[in-house]
């Protein structure tokens, strides 16, 4: 009987050890790091212009051997590009490529290995400086935009200010523009003044906001402006419209004025020769 009982205990014990060893085992499994991403992505920068050169490269987790493939999906998620390259033997893989990627606005950029196994990195794309035309001149206009797409610009002569729409901006925007002098300016005594910046989200009333003016000289202006995030605001639309206010603007009927003068003398010679017969 006393035989029976000691057995009884030495496979309970045995029981217990095994349950606490397997119970270690799981909580190690689930309480370890996860494991790897099994690629990663990034780019030299994060906005391009134009025919700019866009630098990629990234790191496979688990050298494979197996080709990298790489996509660019416009804003739509439209693959636009596609890309093969071979990973080295470190793992680490790069492709350089020409921009041209059509409208602006965001692109992602996407790498994987194994099919749906992916990583993505997102770039902004600027395709070219912005072209506003006042009257029958064409005002180059460039400008970056981290986030979002500049829609249109607008010109109000008699407002003597430019009108930004943004849309697809949901994170707030930060904008940095060149203003030719000759197109707008803001001037106090014949020295530089302040512009005004107004600025609103969606349909909310306009409020005035800060700037910074990075470069000045005598042909432009460069202002980075930044939308303030301001809870109380909300954007869920993703569209903002800034206003810039200088004191000055480029008139829309730039020869107006020297084609009126020439045809009041015209009428005045016109007159007087009439009257001397």
């Amino acid at each position: 009987m006393k035989a029976l009982q000691l057995s009884i205990i030495v496979i309970i014990g045995i029981v217990s050890i095994v349950t606490d060893s397997i119970n270690l085992v799981s909580a190690e499994v689930t309480t370890g790091p996860p494991p790897l991403w099994p690629i990663t992505i990034t780019t030299d920068k994060s906005i391009y212009i134009g025919n700019e050169t866009i630098t990629i490269s990234g790191k496979v987790n688990e050298v494979t051997g197996k080709p990298v493939h790489i996509q660019i999906l416009n804003s739509n998620y439209v693959a636009i590009r596609n890309y093969t390259v071979t990973e080295s033997h470190n793992g680490t893989y790069s492709l350089q490529i020409k921009g041209n990627l059509g409208d602006s606005g965001q692109y992602e950029i996407q790498s994987y290995v194994i099919e749906g196994l992916f990583a993505a990195h997102p770039i902004q794309y600027i395709s070219g400086p912005y072209k506003l035309m006042i009257g029958e001149k064409i005002w180059t206009i460039n400008y970056m935009l981290n986030d979002g797409i500049l829609d249109s610009i607008n010109a109000d002569v008699e407002k003597k200010s430019l009108t930004l729409h943004i849309v697809k901006a949901i994170n707030g925007a930060q904008l940095g523009i060149d203003l030719p002098r000759k197109l707008i300016d803001a001037k106090s005594n014949n020295y530089d003044g302040n512009f005004v910046i107004l600025m609103r989200p969606g349909k909310a009333d306009f409020r005035q906001e800060n700037y910074t003016e990075t470069e000045t000289n005598s042909d432009l202006r460069i202002l980075v402006i930044n939308a303030t995030m301001d809870p109380n605001w909300g954007n869920p639309t993703g569209e903002w419209d800034i206003k810039i206010i200088g004191t000055r603007i480029a008139p829309e009927f730039p020869f107006a004025i020297p084609i009126l003068l020439i045809s009041i003398a015209s009428l005045v010679v016109f007159y007087r020769m009439k009257i001397s017969k």
